[in-house]
């Protein structure tokens, strides 16, 4: 795998998001979440665009949204944001490359 490769988000990347709503290990998601922000900033930087694109990002809202959730300081607060994170990560999730 080459360069470019590494940093091209894929469906599995999606895939993962999704199904990091069913973890219970913090840590495990913070290192999950630290690996494909290279790849979201790879398509921030792609696009022009910048951090507050990349916080919102529907793998990003999945994911902060768990650690929350995990962490026990929210709930989702915007379910309409939420929702459409996930129909997103969904969407992305069942393109094959």
């Amino acid at each position: 795998m080459n360069e470019k490769e590494s940093e091209t988000l894929e469906w599995h990347d999606y895939q993962r998001a999704l199904d990091c709503l069913n973890a219970c290990n913090l840590s495990g998601l913070a290192k999950s979440l630290a690996g494909v922000t290279t790849k979201i900033w790879a398509q921030a930087r792609a696009q022009n665009e910048g951090t507050a694109w990349v916080n919102g990002h529907p793998i990003v809202v999945l994911y902060v949204s768990q650690m929350a959730m995990l962490s026990g300081v929210a709930s989702i607060a915007d379910m309409e944001t939420f929702s459409q994170a996930y129909k997103a990560c969904e969407r992305k999730a069942k393109e094959v490359a």
